[in-house]
């Protein structure tokens, strides 16, 4: 996540890894072709160097299968609502991790592979903490669908969605979609759950050797 979001409620993303490995499938989705092979590779590199391992880092250009259909297949599996999608990647093979919170308030988290569409597993979160009773609350209450989410973040922002999160920012609940453009550069848009229009759009400009970036904000106090 990028320092502009807060999310008090989510524990499973560390924010470092994910801006890195972010970046680096930007990178891959503007090379493509040959230029992917290279780019994978310093991704590949780059999260060695980093805070975890895995997510984003091996991934290829534009997954078979999109955001929304690992989505609406992850809910067929377990009905719910589900809160987040995150493409990862590892030994060159991608999935979808898909949260999914059921009538019960218990979240389940479906694996969905990103080239056959199939799910590959299906785990339950069997903490009974405080952070998963706000995430049901949260989920409970929610006005966007995942997938409406997304229609309007690249609407603001043409683009490959790489992940959709719902969570609260400054008490009010928001879908935070990041998405990679044409030309390689990511941007996250917010999109507002009780209306379900994009309400702002942070864009990762630069990234220096330490990790840090220099982001900028453009919010749009009409939705539009």
């Amino acid at each position: 996540m990028k320092p502009t979001r807060q999310n008090p409620i989510r524990r499973q993303k560390a924010a470092g890894h994910r801006r890195t490995a972010t970046a680096a499938l930007a990178t891959v989705l503007a090379l493509g072709g040959a230029g992917a092979a290279t780019a994978a590779g310093t991704a590949a590199a780059a999260a060695d160097s980093g805070s975890g391992s895995g997510t984003h880092a091996t991934m290829q250009a534009n997954p078979k299968v999109d955001i929304k259909t690992a989505a609406t297949t992850a809910v067929k599996t377990v009905p719910g609502t589900v809160t987040s999608a995150d493409l990862e990647g590892g030994s060159g093979k991608q999935s979808w991790k898909v949260d999914v919170i059921d009538a019960k308030g218990t979240e389940h988290q479906i694996a969905v592979d990103a080239t056959s569409g199939k799910v590959t597993g299906n785990k339950v979160d069997q903490d009974n903490d405080a952070d998963n009773k706000d995430e049901a609350a949260l989920a409970k209450s929610a006005k966007t669908t995942l997938p409406k989410a997304v229609d309007a973040a690249r609407a603001k922002t043409s683009g490959t969605a790489t992940s959709a999160e719902l969570e609260k920012e400054h008490g009010k609940a928001v879908w935070g979609v990041d998405v990679s453009d044409s030309h390689g550069t990511e941007h996250e848009v917010t999109v507002d759950d009780a209306t379900g229009k994009a309400t702002a759009s942070t864009v990762d400009t630069h990234h220096d050797e330490y990790g840090k970036s220099d982001d900028h904000t453009a919010s749009d106090p009409n939705g539009t």
